[in-house]
């Protein structure tokens, strides 16, 4: 028996060499083409580019690709994770370190060692041993006479000072000049926005007042909201501008599109494989006239679309609800727009979820919650009446009521939430008001979901599934 594997998180993406974007389910790769030509325009003078997005909107992929792309057209890169080394007392030396990538005229690149010595506060042999691969007697005379005396000799003279700091740019310039013939050297820095604060901002300052020089364009890939708290966090003052602090070090700003999100669910949907179970052949048998799939998947591109959650958050989202359908029998009915937005509650909100789930709101409490957080779609409902698919928000909302309203023997837990006149024509029976649905609308409606057999169970079997109390059924 062929044994089935599920994936706890999405695996990092492959990026082919010959088309980094190949496998990019969000469309980045035109903005690849449009950073390249804004690192051309600037080649010659160098700038600070910062590539701004909240976390967990695919800022390191995106970097990832459009770094690739990049060798592909010849230019030397280099990436800086910041993050990882900011154990370190001085940026300066991690960042020499990744220039020493490049490779090319070892000579050149010890000049440029030699002279970062006297802009370095209190850094040992052994440190820049081990980040350069150059040890201190290996290079220019100047750092022979004792790395120990160089922080004191900084300090005392201002003067001294200063020329340490344009014969450090003079050798670097050299050696990058030597480098970018072609094209300028992209650098990337990754991660500073996770750094401490202290840190942090040593690398702006290391970049823009070492590393001001022509023929380097910095990408830094930040979350520019909580880098201001970090700066704030240094400064120590919550009222501190940090936008206009940053200001000093950043020449471009560049955010990128939010994602196309229908896309990013159905690459999802796939890289999970939900097929497995909404195409079973046997699930089919019982199911296959519903378009599980359908109603899955528009509803969760509807509903994420509206909510905005960053693509880490999405991914968490359909890895639970891909492991909750591992537990349902292949004749078990699904209301896969109920069951996906309570996975989704169950994920980023799990406060709301618990009140539903120990049924601690009435039926017009979710009625009035439900509207309050999906106000925008509900404001423009589609036809409820979609003969296909029946994947309208309002029609989900309407069998979220009925089936919270009702117990596992099949009763109503606050009475019926409808009758019917001398006429046989619905009407409310408790006093329920929407904001967007009229009285007649939502009787019809709760009467339509009412006659239909998903109405009859209640969410109980659905919330033991999705909080993971059930066998999973997996071969």
């Amino acid at each position: 028996m062929t044994r089935t594997y599920l994936k706890p998180r999405l695996e990092e993406i492959e990026i082919p060499m010959e088309n980094p974007f190949a496998h990019c389910a969000l469309g980045r790769g035109q903005y690849a083409q449009i950073l390249t030509d804004v690192v051309n325009v600037y080649a010659h003078s160098g700038c600070v580019l910062a590539l701004e997005g909240q976390w967990g909107t695919g800022k390191t992929t995106f970097v990832r690709m459009w770094r690739q792309y990049l060798a592909n057209l010849n230019y030397h890169t280099l990436y800086f994770n910041a993050w990882e080394t900011d154990y370190t007392a001085d940026p300066l030396i991690a960042m020499l370190a990744e220039l020493k990538e490049i490779g090319g005229d070892t000579e050149n690149f010890n000049k440029v060692v030699a002279t970062s010595g006297r802009v370095l506060l209190a850094v040992g042999k052994g440190l820049l041993k081990k980040f350069t691969g150059i040890h201190a007697d290996e290079v220019a005379d100047s750092v022979t006479d004792g790395m120990e005396e160089i922080g004191q000799d900084f300090l005392k003279e201002y003067a001294g000072q200063k020329a340490s700091f344009r014969k450090f740019k003079q050798k670097l310039q050299e050696f990058v000049a030597d480098k970018a013939t072609e094209h300028p050297i992209v650098f990337f820095i990754d991660e500073l926005d996770r750094c401490n604060p202290a840190y942090a901002v040593k690398v702006l300052e290391r970049v823009k007042h070492l590393f001001d020089i022509p023929n380097i364009i910095f990408v830094l890939a930040v979350n520019k909201q909580q880098l201001g708290c970090a700066i704030q966090g240094y400064f120590g003052s919550s009222q501190m501008d940090a936008d206009e602090y940053l200001r000093r070090f950043i020449d471009i700003e560049y955010t990128l599109p939010e994602p196309d999100m229908e896309k990013f669910c159905k690459m999802l949907y796939d890289k999970y494989e939900f097929g497995q179970f909404f195409h079973n052949n046997k699930r089919l048998e019982y199911f296959g006239n519903r378009n599980e799939t359908g109603v899955f998947t528009e509803t969760a591109s509807r509903i994420l679309q509206h909510l905005r959650l960053n693509l880490r958050e999405v991914d968490k989202i359909f890895a639970h609800t891909r492991l909750a359908l591992a537990s349902f029998d292949t004749n078990t009915y699904l209301l896969p727009d109920v069951f996906f937005l309570l996975s989704l509650w169950k994920v980023s909100d799990a406060t709301f979820y618990e009140k539903l789930r120990n049924h601690k709101l009435s039926v017009q409490d979710l009625l009035s919650e439900f509207e309050n957080r999906f106000s925008d779609i509900m404001e423009k409902r589609s036809d409820i009446y979609d003969p296909v698919r029946y994947v309208a928000l309002d029609y989900t909302l309407v069998t979220l009521l009925n089936c919270y309203n009702t117990t596992d023997q099949g009763l109503c837990k606050e009475g019926d939430l409808v009758d019917y006149d001398e006429d046989s024509k619905p009407r409310l029976q408790l006093p329920l008001n929407s904001k967007y649905i009229s009285k007649t609308e939502l009787a019809n409606l709760l009467s339509d979901s009412r006659r239909r057999e998903h109405c009859r169970y209640g969410l109980s079997y659905i919330f033991k599934r999705i909080d993971l109390l059930s066998p999973l059924r997996i071969n």
